[in-house]
């Protein structure tokens, strides 16, 4: 599993809290709106809040003693965080930082065990997202192992071209706003290095780079 395929609306985005199955979370949830750069929360740092995306995009992320970043997963809307606080009696080590301005639902941790221990069916929702979750870093892992930069790279491209906020159309290319220390971050690579390898994959004419904005063609129907 990419970076890009486990990222996407799907597996691990259950969290539609308009469904009628849900709709008690929602009455139970408030809402609050947040920067862009924010961090929601952090290692070691107690939350008794499960947090569901409302709308925008949040990355998940690990700091090494020398401060580099990697970032681990990106969330979207319909999305869980902090459910580990249901399920372990450990403080999750990573941090979480709003990629955009945001909006997420925060719901205290003793309703949804409530609602947990008596609806089996939401129970098993929450395990199976919990479930892609795991399966989704080990593909990062597995990713940062085993291939190359470039297709790193183009991997995290093509995930940062679904965070509609962060690209557009324009005469059939993809247009995405990121910075070469964002993939980075995404790569686990130096930013020397996300350099040199953008500039083979433009000579190459995978893609193309301007300041700030990488483009990326979209694939012919049918190719």
């Amino acid at each position: 599993m990419d970076l890009d395929a486990s990222s996407r609306q799907g597996s691990y985005c259950l969290w539609d809290l308009d469904l009628p199955e849900l709709k008690e979370i929602r009455d139970w949830a408030n809402i609050y709106k947040y920067k862009k750069g924010t961090t929601l929360f952090c290692p070691d740092v107690a939350t008794d809040d499960v947090l569901i995306i409302k709308s925008g995009w949040l990355r998940s992320y690990l700091i090494s003693e020398d401060g580099r970043e990697l970032t681990l997963l990106i969330f979207g809307p319909k999305s869980m965080l902090c459910e580990f606080v249901l399920f372990s009696l450990h403080p999750f080590q990573t941090f979480a930082q709003a990629m955009e301005d945001i909006e997420v639902f925060r719901v205290k941790k003793k309703r949804l065990e409530e609602l947990l221990t008596q609806n089996p069916e939401i129970m098993i929702r929450a395990w199976r997202a919990m479930t892609a979750k795991i399966q989704a870093v080990l593909g990062r892992m597995r990713s940062l192992l085993f291939d190359d930069l470039n297709r790193r790279v183009l991997e995290a491209i093509s995930l940062l071209s679904t965070c509609l906020i962060r690209a557009s159309d324009k005469d059939g290319e993809i247009e995405i706003a990121v910075t070469h220390e964002e993939l980075a971050s995404l790569t686990a690579a130096s930013r020397t290095a996300v350099t040199g390898c953008l500039a083979e994959l433009a000579r190459a004419g995978a893609i193309s780079v301007s300041r700030g904005k990488v483009i990326l063609p979209r694939p012919v129907k049918g190719s």
